[in-house]
Order: structure tokens, then sequence, then C-alpha cells
């Protein structure tokens, strides 16, 4: 496997981060070491020839970092020592780790070179896509062709295990008893106040739910699609939900408006492949869809976009149902620490 050097500098500099987040003490420096990492990881996809991923990866970064900055508050910024109980499951884990690396470093020359014409994918598979893609599918779009249709049901369940992903992280943040929703959650402390910022965002967040229209309206024949504008519309969200004031202007998608979406979201997959069945067509056979006066072209471009909005649903809704459960983590947290600090002050009088 060929390696270019821009890559081999990004790869040693991931390396570098990476040790870096490891013997860090301090959370807010590590929160913006890893903006660094993800930063990289999206030009190493550049490099890759992959510049939808790369996408992807600007806004998950993005995502991440705002929750990683959002949970900082519930927790002590500076990382305590590990107790010896800790150390022999972290010993355990950098063995591993270790063991991985070096195999990967002995069977990597193994791979084809990027862009081999003669490796086994570039002779059987890549060819019969880019020969009969457009002819089977319609869509302009190889990579769309290639998710949305031949693997479609991948990309289905894909999108389904988002869905469960993300519901069970709800599930383990949240308390249904005591974490009840409220926008009281989006208190003044959880948000970033100053008139520059707020300005800044009047003016990033529309600009941004604007994008992540057009790149699901766009994502058949270009760059993007369903996951990239979910993302985008979750992350203008969460935006607002960081630097804005949510409880002011009625903004509720408590966590069971957002469960409910996303659900649909995986509803609407799931109907755009099997009502085709119903007309005498295969699962995900967009041509077989009921709209009649329609071309087989014009027919799958509105099964593409149809999957694209349910795909952007579930992500969306997934994306801020998690960003719920960290601020009822964070709310009840503050709940007991307030308690506690009752207590004790109520034993100190006692005393």
């Amino acid at each position: 496997m060929q390696i270019l050097s821009a890559e081999a500098l990004l790869l040693l500099f991931l390396i570098a981060i990476t040790l870096v987040i490891i013997f860090v003490k301090d959370m807010l420096a590590v929160m913006v070491i890893y903006c660094a990492f993800s930063f990289c990881a999206m030009v190493l996809y550049i490099f890759s020839g992959a510049p939808d991923v790369a996408f992807t990866e600007a806004v998950i970064g993005v995502i991440s970092t705002l929750y990683f900055v959002i949970s900082l508050k519930t927790t002590d910024r500076m990382a305590h020592p590990f107790r010896r109980s800790e150390k022999g499951v972290l010993l355990l884990g950098t063995i591993v780790l270790i063991t991985v690396t070096v195999l990967f470093a002995l069977l990597v020359h193994q791979l084809p070179v990027i862009g081999d014409p003669d490796s086994p994918p570039n002779t059987h598979i890549s060819d019969f896509y880019i020969g009969n893609a457009y002819a089977y599918t319609h869509a302009p779009n190889l990579v769309t062709a290639v998710l949305a249709d031949f693997r479609g049901f991948d990309t289905m369940w894909e999108t389904t295990v988002m869905f469960l992903a993300g519901m069970s992280v709800f599930a383990i943040l949240s308390n249904r008893e005591e974490g009840q929703w409220s926008a009281a959650i989006y208190t003044k402390d959880e948000r970033f106040d100053g008139i520059e910022i707020r300005m800044i965002m009047a003016m990033i967040i529309p600009v941004i739910m604007v994008f992540a229209v057009y790149v699901l309206m766009h994502g058949e024949i270009s760059l993007g699609g369903g996951f990239q504008a979910g993302a985008l519309l979750a992350m203008a969200y969460i935006l607002f939900c960081t630097f804005g004031n949510p409880a002011r202007y009625h903004l509720k998608f408590t966590p069971h408006v957002t469960i409910a979406l996303a659900a649909a979201g995986v509803l609407i997959y799931g109907t755009a492949g099997i009502l085709p069945m119903f007309f005498g067509g295969k699962f995900l056979e967009y041509a077989r869809l009921p709209f009649g006066g329609k071309t087989a072209a014009q027919l799958h471009a509105t099964g593409i976009l149809i999957i694209e909005i349910g795909v952007t649903l579930a992500v969306m809704a997934t994306i801020i149902t998690i960003l719920n459960a960290i601020l009822i983590r964070n709310e009840l947290t503050q709940r007991m620490l307030r308690q506690k600090k009752k207590t004790g002050r109520k034993e100190h009088g006692s005393a």
C-alpha cells in the first residue's frame, strides 16, 4: 500500500495528538486538542479521495466537541490519577492497543496500492458500478447509486443502528423518575453569553440551516445527503442551545419529540423500501413507486429524496436526543450536589 508523504505526516500528527490527549490532565485542553485531531482526520480523508466522509467528519467533530464542553460543566476540569483498581484495566488496554498497532503495521503493506487498476476491487466491483450504475439506478452521482440503491438495505440498517445507539445513550444518561425534561435545563449557566457571540451566532445559524437544506436537496447529484444534512441541522440547534436561549423562544425539542422524530425517520426510510413491493417491484425499487406520470429517472430521484429525508430526521433527532440526555444528566448532577451541600450545612449546624 503506497502512502503519500502528506498522508504520512498527517498520520504521524494524529499519533502525536493521541499521545498528547492521553497524558494531558486538563480536560478543556483535551477538548481543544481533540478538535485538532478531528481536523487532521478530515484532511486525511480529503487526501484519500473521500470528500463526502471529510464533510461528515467536519460536522461530527464540531458536534462532539460541543458535547464535551457541555459535559465538562458537571465534571472536574483536571483529571484525577488512576486508582489502583483501574491501573490493571489501563495496562490491559495498552497491551491490546500496542498488539493491534503492531499487527496492522506488519500487514498494511499487503493492501493494494491506492488507485491500482489491477487491484481486486478495481477489476471486479468498481468496473460493474462505473459501467452500470446509471443504467440500473438512474442516479447521476455514483456514490448515491451505491449507498442508496446497491447498498440501500445496508444504509437503512445503518440508520436504524444509529437510532438505537442514540436511544441507548439517552437511556443511560437520563433518569426516568427524576430527570423530567424542562426548558429550565437550558439555563444561563449552560450558555456562553456576550453580545458579540450572540450577533455572530445570529448570522451563522441561519446559514447553517440553509446549507443543510441545500445538502439534502442536492445530495443525489453532489456531495452530502441525509446524514450530513441531519448533522448540520442538529449542529445549528446545539449552537442555538449553547449560545442562545431556547426557553425564551419556546423552542422545546423534548426527548419525547426527538425520539418520535428519529423513529419517524427510520419509518420513512423503511416505507420507501416496502411501498414498491405492493406495486410489483422489489424492496427499494424506486421505479415502482406509486407516483404516476413520471419516468424511471424521476421516480428514482423522488425515492432517493424520500429516504434522504428519513435519514435527515433520524440523524438530527438522534443527535438532539443525546444533547437532551447530557443536559438532563447535568441538571441531575447539579441537583445532587446542591442537596449534598445543603445536607452538609445542616449537619455542621446541628453539630
